[in-house]
């Protein structure tokens, strides 16, 4: 099958790629695994209509973090769902991921956090991207895993404990 960028494609982080099977991506497989089977270009969108358009297949979310998690054997894969599964719903991606090895998983925000606990999922989750000034009283409260870059972030966060 061949590569095409007419349909960009993305997988929460597990692979991003386009229609076909990227050939640099060795047995990663994009959201379809389909040739592309667009009859020539498509035409331009209208005024407010967006200019792409992203598929998300589970599916290849399941089947990539199954086959890297299996390239790091005895590791535990850790599945990045950060800005929304890159706009593509957060909570969806990281079950698939969840159900296919993922043992934790990891968002640059509290924001992002919080919400995937109000979602329902309950894997280890670490968020990396915050102040020391954040209020971490909440996410504290729900479990989630703080990364601090100093002394004066790990007593912010000791302090929304």
């Amino acid at each position: 099958m061949s590569w095409s960028a007419s349909r960009a494609t993305a997988t929460g982080g597990a692979a991003a790629t386009s229609s076909g099977t990227n050939p640099s991506h060795g047995n990663v497989h994009n959201a379809t695994d389909k040739p592309n089977r667009s009859a020539g270009p498509r035409p331009r969108p209208g005024p407010g209509a967006p200019a792409a358009e992203a598929v998300v297949d589970l599916d290849a979310v399941r089947h990539n973090t199954r086959y890297l998690s299996g390239l790091a054997s005895g590791a535990e894969p850790m599945v990045v769902v950060k800005a929304d599964g890159y706009g593509h719903g957060a909570a969806a991606v990281a079950r698939a991921a969840l159900s296919a090895g993922a043992t934790r998983l990891g968002v640059a925000t509290l924001d992002e956090a919080l919400a995937l606990r109000a979602d329902g999922v309950d894997a280890p989750l670490l968020s990396w991207l915050h102040l020391p000034d954040s209020d971490f009283a909440a996410a504290v409260a729900a479990g989630v895993e703080l990364s601090v870059s100093g002394r004066v972030h790990l007593a912010a966060v000791l302090a929304g404990a």
